[in-house]
């Protein structure tokens, strides 16, 4: 794992980790984090034509427990929305931090926003899992009868999924901190 090497910083902040003094960590970054997770993605196009994202078959073993754990801890079987929203969610974490702080509340809320308008993509993503139905019903008690329609229902429930993939990519990248603030 490539990272950057941070100075011996008395006073201030650390230019790289963003840390104060004693409590740089001299490890990676959350930004350099997500930004290893995401290249260990690709795109792959099956014989129909249709794309996907996937993982590279050298990927580390730290980035597949993060994509598990957006899997609901593999207690979902591999999809390819899930692959694709895991992909998208690194990508949002990486360019949040590649500046400034960022606030992580407001990215995840902004990420869930994110959800499809198209309404044959709302379709095909409520029709890709019956269990998707559950973040609709969650969608409807959060928000009672001031629904629209039923587009706004599966947008709003696809919000929901994408708020908790993200929450997961999120926990996964901190836990790797942790563990390499501690070796």
């Amino acid at each position: 794992m490539t990272t950057t090497h941070h100075p011996k910083v008395q006073r201030g902040r650390c230019p790289v980790c963003g840390h104060y003094g004693d409590d740089c960590t001299g490890g990676p970054t959350l930004h350099e984090l997500a930004d290893q997770a995401y290249a260990a993605f690709e795109v792959r196009t099956r014989r129909d034509g249709e794309d996907y994202v996937t993982l590279k078959a050298d990927t580390p073993e730290w980035v597949l427990g993060i994509v598990r754990k957006a899997h609901d801890d593999g207690q979902r079987l591999p999809d390819d929305w899930r692959y694709k929203t895991v992909h998208e969610a690194f990508c949002s974490i990486s360019d949040a931090t590649r500046m400034q702080d960022a606030d992580f509340d407001d990215l995840e809320a902004e990420f869930a926003d994110g959800a499809d308008v198209h309404h044959a993509d709302l379709l095909a993503w409520g029709s890709s899992n019956s269990s998707r139905l559950r973040y609709c019903d969650d969608a409807l008690a959060d928000c009672g009868h001031s629904l629209e329609n039923t587009a706004q229902l599966l947008q709003l429930g696809q919000g929901q999924e994408r708020r908790e993939v993200f929450a997961a990519v999120l926990d996964g990248l901190r836990e790797r901190l942790e563990t390499d603030a501690a070796s």
